[in-house]
């Protein structure tokens, strides 16, 4: 059996690292946002041109690039682990961690949308980052499901029905569906 080494996990583990710490940056100031009395969409339309806001949705914007950028990657990953080769087996741990830490940042994301005004998270993009994150767990999840799937030994168990019983029940089931 052959083992193949997945290049791109090391590439996402350093795009998810960058990711974490731009959604990190976000939280801390819509905690910051909140500490006062008035709302945080009056907050970010009265401050708008200050440097700590605009650098708030630039960091909010490249975390939803970087966030895309992985869901591609994955469904690249997903393609690849589908047209390997019978008996190459693929380690499908690093798939696990990932989604692991994507399902993490993802809860994230949902503290800081129930923390802000609707109309402030679709301004600074805050949704597009949850739904690109969510895309990209979706397809690190298929990724990781295909990985587990070339190392899987599938059971065999010694049936006990008989096959003209099987027969007779394909038979009634596809008269019932028709």
């Amino acid at each position: 059996m052959k083992t193949i080494q997945k290049t791109s996990i090391g590439f996402a583990i350093g795009m998810l690292t960058s990711l974490a710490s731009g959604v990190g940056s976000a939280s801390t100031t819509v905690v910051d946002l909140n500490t006062s009395r008035t709302t945080v969409v009056q907050q970010c339309y009265s401050a708008a041109k200050t440097r700590r806001y605009t650098a708030f949705y630039e960091s909010v914007r490249r975390s939803a690039h970087r966030a895309h950028r992985l869901a591609q990657l994955y469904e690249a990953d997903a393609y690849r682990l589908s047209q390997l080769e019978s008996g190459v087996i693929i380690d499908s741990e690093p798939y696990t961690g990932m989604v692991h830490s994507l399902r993490e940042v993802e809860n994230q994301i949902k503290e800081i949308l129930q923390d802000v005004d609707p109309a402030f998270a679709k301004e600074a993009g805050l949704l597009e980052l949850r739904r690109n994150l969510a895309l990209a767990r979706s397809n690190a999840v298929t990724a990781e499901r295909m990985a587990w799937q070339t190392s899987a030994v599938p059971e065999i168990s010694e049936g006990k029905t008989s096959g003209e019983a099987l027969a007779a029940a394909a038979e009634y089931i596809t008269n019932r569906i028709v």
